[in-house]
């Protein structure tokens, strides 16, 4: 249980476990024995294409100069090519990448192994984890 308690721990700012913000992809591989193997893995961002189908398809609504603001406002604002999402088997553990490092940890909810300083996060009421 030692060791589910370390590859669990929420390092706030860095990570959880052996996961560190600003590893490249490959690295979390090595974990996978721990973490659990990629499941899917796909980009963030959605194909020009499809936004523009997904449009004509259900922007009836929206004229032409508002479809074109919408979409120049996804170029603006919407994650760049390199941005990447995978879910790994066994734990609902969702990690995300920026140009091949990790930047986002995501948790189930109904993770009971995941702990800030051996405190169950989500089994605990939140004033017993802070405390």
């Amino acid at each position: 249980m030692a060791d589910a308690v370390y590859h669990w721990q929420i390092i706030p700012r860095a990570g959880i476990g052996e996961l560190k913000f600003g590893m490249p992809q490959p690295e979390t591989d090595k974990y996978a024995g721990v973490y659990g193997k990629v499941l899917r893995s796909g980009s963030d961002r959605i194909p020009d294409s499809i936004l523009q189908d997904t449009l004509a398809q259900f922007g009836n609504s929206l004229s032409e100069i508002e479809k074109q603001a919408l979409l120049e406002l996804y170029s603006e604002a919407s994650p760049d090519s390199t941005s990447v999402t995978e879910v790994r088997e066994n734990h609902g553990l969702v990690l995300r990448y920026e140009k091949d490092r990790l930047v986002e940890i995501i948790l189930s909810i109904d993770h009971k192994l995941a702990n800030l300083d051996a405190k169950g996060v989500f089994v605990l009421p939140p004033e017993q984890v802070l405390a």
